[in-house]
Formats: structure tokens, C-alpha cells, sequence
């Protein structure tokens, strides 16, 4: 309804919306964009820490069902808050073209590498080499 006042708007004495002025908003650096969010996913994980053990410590006291299952919720969404602070993460990394797209943590690695032997094939190595060190011994007298 333009060009209509509305009693509302001049009850509430606020400029009917044609009236606004419209703000632009600038784009930001992805990297800009990533920080924010990142501080903005840290602060609410500490709040919700901190809701966390006060929940805890209601639901422990009144012993009460809907505690429980309103702390086992928080729970819930602060891992979703976590896993969605990895993903942001990860893809913060494609989005600055980070070279190391591996998809595994940076960092030293552990190879393990499994060795099933038997005691009469164990018995051979040992025999094997006490023949080798014995020979060198012979060949250095």
C-alpha cells in the first residue's frame, strides 16, 4: 500500500518502508568472511560450554526427564557446532587454494607394518643370521 500511511507505522512513529534509506553491503574478502565465522562458531562453542555444565548440574539435582533430554540436545548441537567448525575450516582451505588438499591432518604420520611369522620361520631367520654374522666374523680373522 504505497502512498498510504499506515496507523501502525504512526502509532509506532517509524518511516513507512518506501522511505528507508537502503544500505549497500560491501562483499568481503573470503578470508574476512572465514574469521568471522570462525569467532562467531568459537564464542557460541563457549557459551554453550559453559550451558553445558549448568545443565548438567540441573539435570543431576532435579533428576528430572526433560533435563536430561534438554542437555542431551545441547550436547548434540554443540558436536554439530564442532563438526561444522571443521567443515568450515575445510573448505576455507579450498577456497584459498591450499596446496595440501590431502584430506589427512598435517603432521607426522605412523605407518604400521605387520610382520606374521611363525616360530619355525622366526627359528630360521635367527639361524640365518647368526650364519651371516658368523661368516663375517670368519672373513674379518
Amino acid at each position: 500500500m504505497q502512498g498510504i500511511p499506515d496507523p501502525l507505522d504512526r502509532t509506532l512513529g517509524i518511516d513507512p518502508l518506501e522511505n528507508i534509506e537502503k544500505v549497500e553491503v560491501l562483499p568481503r574478502a573470503d578470508k574476512d568472511d572465514y574469521e568471522t565465522a570462525r569467532d562467531g562458531i568459537h564464542r557460541m562453542l563457549g557459551v554453550t560450554e559453559t550451558a553445558i555444565n549448568e545443565l548438567a548440574a540441573i539435570a543431576r539435582l532435579s533428576q528430572h526427564a526433560r533435563a536430561y533430554e534438554v542437555l542431551s540436545n545441547l550436547i548434540k548441537t554443540a558436536v554439530e557446532s564442532h563438526t561444522d567448525l571443521v567443515n568450515l575450516a575445510q573448505k576455507n582451505k579450498v577456497l584459498l587454494g591450499d596446496s595440501r588438499q590431502t584430506g589427512q591432518l598435517d603432521g607426522p604420520r605412523t605407518v604400521n607394518n605387520t610382520l606374521i611369522v611363525t616360530s619355525a620361520e622366526l627359528l630360521d631367520m635367527v639361524k640365518d643370521k647368526t650364519r651371516e654374522i658368523q661368516g663375517e666374523a670368519q672373513a674379518s680373522s
